[in-house]
């Protein structure tokens, strides 16, 4: 096991999360800085920027060493996004493409790189562990940041009723088909996996990592405009919008951010899908 230099303090929990979970990974290949180099298209200096917390990895070479460690996929994207945003995103740009096509890394070393391998599927109880895994962290990060920036302090006059905030992934997967995701916490951890302008109105496609379900919104729609969502094995939802403003459909099971598409209709007579195979 390497000998690793501990973290800088003034590290974010999300950070220092996924930074451990990197080094727990690369530990467990047994490879070499050069070699893990070699295997994830990606130099030895990135990896000690990663490896170190120096830089958020990403995630395409957070996939890729997971596929080598044989570790669950849906957590890492899940401990990946929250220090995403935790860092402001930094990460996604320092991936460029050759010219044969395949992504390298900006600040390569000139050594011989291999393709991204394929991410191999985890299997149903590591998910449900890493998700009971996840959620307990997410609780412990908000503790955390409530203490650091004063959110727990002394009670003033007339407080109002406290609001316990719904935990990221009350449902999974089949779980959440047909229900909202906002009161599930699902809408939590979302991200916009596919948009398209429809007319006056904006369609996304967006996808909880933690619920594994997808929905569809309809922003800046009017009244009776209809926006529905297919998702794994051609499960269905729909929305229509009756205030004006905007419409979402329940979510629909999806196994990953590639997995389902969503369609608007609207009133003008516009119409367009959006998502896999559309």
């Amino acid at each position: 096991m390497s000998a690793w230099r501990p973290l800088a303090d003034s590290l974010s929990p999300e950070m220092r999360h996924l930074t451990v979970e990197l080094r727990v990974m690369k530990d467990r290949t047994g490879l070499s800085l050069g070699q893990l180099a070699k295997k994830t298209a990606c130099s030895k200096s990135a990896w000690s920027r990663y490896l170190n917390g120096q830089a958020l990895a990403p995630y395409a070479v957070v996939a890729a060493l997971g596929a080598l460690a044989d570790a669950d996929q849906a957590r890492l994207r899940a401990l990946w996004e929250l220090a995403a945003e935790a860092g402001g995103r930094a990460g996604e740009g320092s991936y460029a493409a050759s010219g044969d096509g395949s992504r390298v890394d900006e600040e390569h070393d000139a050594e011989p790189t291999r393709p991204l391998g394929v991410v191999r599927g985890p299997s149903p109880m590591r998910r449900w562990l890493a998700i009971f895994a996840i959620g307990i962290t997410v609780v412990a990060i908000g503790l955390v940041v409530a203490v650091v920036t004063g959110a727990i302090s002394r009670p003033v006059a007339s407080p109002a009723e406290p609001r316990t905030p719904t935990p990221v992934g009350s449902c999974q997967a089949r779980d959440c088909t047909g229900r909202a995701a906002e009161p599930l916490g699902c809408d939590r951890d979302a991200v916009v996996t596919a948009s398209v302008q429809v007319d006056y109105a904006r369609l996304e496609l967006r996808y909880s990592p933690v619920c594994r379900a997808a929905w569809g919104v309809l922003a800046g729609a009017r009244r009776y405009d209809r926006v529905n969502i297919t998702g794994d094995g051609g499960a269905e939802a729909k929305g229509k919008d009756r205030t004006g403003s905007a419409a979402a459909t329940p979510m629909v099971a999806a196994a990953g951010p590639e997995v389902g598409y969503a369609c608007a209709e609207l009133t003008s007579g516009a119409r367009k899908c959006v998502g896999a195979g559309r």
